[in-house]
C-alpha cells in the first residue's frame, strides 16, 4: 500500500468539539501586491470554491459589484459569487487561484476549497489527533 510523507503537520484551531482545520492565509492582488490581507481559512475538502468575506475583499479595495459573477451552490441552494484572481499565500507558498467573496451572514468561515488550491497539495485529516496534514505535491 502506498504511503504519504507530510512535510507539514498543523493542529486544528479552537477547542473540542469546536476545533477546526484552519490555517493563516494571506491574500495578494495580483495587480497591486502591496495590497494584501491577512485571515484565517478553514481547510473545507466539501467546498467547491475558495471564498472569503466580503470585508476581506474591501481592504483589498475590490469593488465587488464590478467584479464576475458565478453560480455556487449552498446548502440553501444556488446564490452569485463575484470573484477575481488573487495571489494567496499558504504556508509559505504562495500561487494564484479564483477567490470568491460573500458577506459574513452567509459565510461564518473563510474558505480554502478544492479549485486552485487541492491541485496543488496533498492533505490529510486525523480528527482523533486534531491534527491536519499538507504536502506541497499534487
Amino acid at each position: 500500500m502506498p504511503t504519504i510523507d507530510f512535510s507539514i503537520v498543523r493542529p486544528y484551531v479552537g477547542i473540542p468539539p469546536n476545533a477546526d482545520p484552519m490555517v493563516a492565509v494571506r491574500l495578494i492582488r495580483i495587480d497591486e501586491p502591496k495590497k494584501n490581507v491577512r485571515a484565517l481559512a478553514l481547510v473545507d475538502s466539501g467546498a467547491d470554491h475558495c471564498l472569503f468575506q466580503s470585508g476581506l475583499g474591501e481592504r483589498l479595495g475590490l469593488d465587488l459589484d464590478d467584479l464576475p459573477v458565478v453560480t455556487g451552490r449552498t446548502a440553501g441552494g444556488r446564490i452569485e459569487i463575484p470573484v477575481c484572481r488573487l495571489k494567496v499565500e499558504l504556508l509559505h507558498q504562495v500561487f494564484e487561484c479564483q477567490v470568491g467573496f460573500l458577506d459574513e451572514e452567509r459565510l461564518k468561515h473563510n474558505l480554502l476549497g478544492r479549485q486552485g488550491i487541492f491541485d496543488q497539495i496533498q492533505l490529510g485529516f486525523r480528527e482523533s489527533r486534531l491534527e491536519f496534514y499538507f504536502r506541497w505535491e499534487p
